[in-house]
């Protein structure tokens, strides 16, 4: 439970870094410390009592640490010294749990793991994980699914920073140990069995995304925490998710800035984007659609964001925004369509949304708009 405004904002951050890079856990209702019980749904047995602000609401069971991901697959992805294309596996002792944990470093892109749970039934899910001189970053899935959620442990709170400060590794953060991010709670079958853990990698160079001179964002894992759900909160979670008096919140994006940070190359990076709000209290996302006459989708009458008409950009950020709209393009994918189609898939409204003052920008990005409807009147 925190005891201070600084801890309340930390672990709300930490709620919000699982949340929106791809949690599908909600919180939800509980009962003040010292007050009976309480239940918000007819017929649905109450939780007991527990902190106001936990992490995860659900899963008052003894944790399951699994640490040994040194049995990830494939074996070859592994090594027990730094080497290039390859996981370095670690052994670590921590007090809650000891045994292997992998790690990704910053100068050549690894292979995609996988790891096989053996458990079974309601859980809540946890990766801990630790970060050395920057953020690390670690996308998940199930392997039977093909959208990743994106997890970041950060300190944008303590710093008073952007999501944008924390791109391409070039913010400085070491985690003060290894730290518990909730991802989901999912009924564990065999159609869940098997974890895929992806590093991020920014497309800096055309071509292999794997070649030297892109971006590879460190990861630290540690180990998978798996909390069993007892029959009552498993339940109360079903209630929750079937509420929609609560889904009052609204995201907006500028699909311009992941765009950039994160160089979209596929349907599934656009809708990674979009995943952190299922079965969470956001309603609607309104996703922009352009602004002044340059669209974020394909038309006849704007220009689409692929800036084709300029040679060359002042900044990396805009060149690699020019290059996702424009590599998605020659293959025929419209991310509006994407953002769109998956928003209306996990439960969202979506609005279009509309950049007003986006017809003219002064230098260095004067160029933004060259020949569009601001200069042609």
């Amino acid at each position: 439970m925190p005891t201070t405004r600084r801890e309340f904002v930390k672990q709300s951050l930490l709620v919000g870094a699982a949340t929106l890079a791809g949690s599908e856990g909600r919180a939800g209702p509980l009962a003040p410390p010292g007050n009976p019980p309480i239940s918000t749904q007819p017929g649905v047995p109450a939780v007991p009592a527990g902190p106001p602000y936990p992490l995860s609401p659900y899963g008052s069971a003894a944790p399951i640490y699994l640490a040994d991901l040194d049995r990830c697959q494939p074996a070859s992805a592994l090594a027990t010294s730094w080497q290039p294309n390859r996981w370095r596996v670690y052994p670590y002792a921590s007090d809650h749990a000891q045994g292997m944990m992998v790690a990704a470093g910053q100068n050549t892109g690894v292979p995609d793991l996988e790891y096989s749970l053996p458990q079974r039934g309601w859980h809540a899910i946890s990766f801990g994980i630790m970060s050395k001189y920057t953020e690390s970053r670690l996308q998940v899935r199930f392997k039977r699914d093909h959208v990743f959620s994106l997890l970041t442990p950060n300190n944008l709170a303590e710093k008073n920073l952007m999501w944008d400060d924390i791109q391409y590794a070039k913010h400085s953060y070491d985690s003060p140990g290894i730290e518990d991010l909730f991802w989901r709670y999912v009924d564990l079958d065999d159609a869940h069995a098997a974890l895929v853990f992806r590093q991020l990698k920014v497309g800096t160079q055309p071509g292999d995304p794997d070649a030297a001179g892109n971006i590879f964002l460190p990861c630290w894992l540690a180990y998978i925490k798996l909390v069993p759900l007892s029959a009552t909160e498993v339940a109360q979670l079903q209630a929750d998710r079937r509420r929609k008096d609560t889904r009052r919140l609204i995201a907006a994006d500028d699909a311009l800035t992941p765009a950039g940070f994160l160089r979209w190359r596929s349907a599934d990076d656009i809708r990674r984007q979009i995943e952190p709000y299922r079965d969470t209290d956001f309603g609607r996302i309104d996703w922009e659609a352009g602004g002044g006459d340059v669209l974020n989708y394909p038309s006849q009458v704007g220009k689409m964001a692929t800036y084709a008409w300029i040679q060359e950009h002042y900044r990396k950020y805009d060149r690699l925004v020019s290059q996702t709209y424009g590599d998605l393009a020659a293959r025929g994918i419209d991310p509006f369509r994407v953002a769109l189609d998956y928003s209306h898939e996990i439960g969202l409204e979506f609005h279009a949304s509309y950049r007003v003052a986006g017809f003219y920008f002064p230098p260095p990005e004067d160029e933004w708009c060259k020949g569009g409807l601001y200069e042609r009147h």
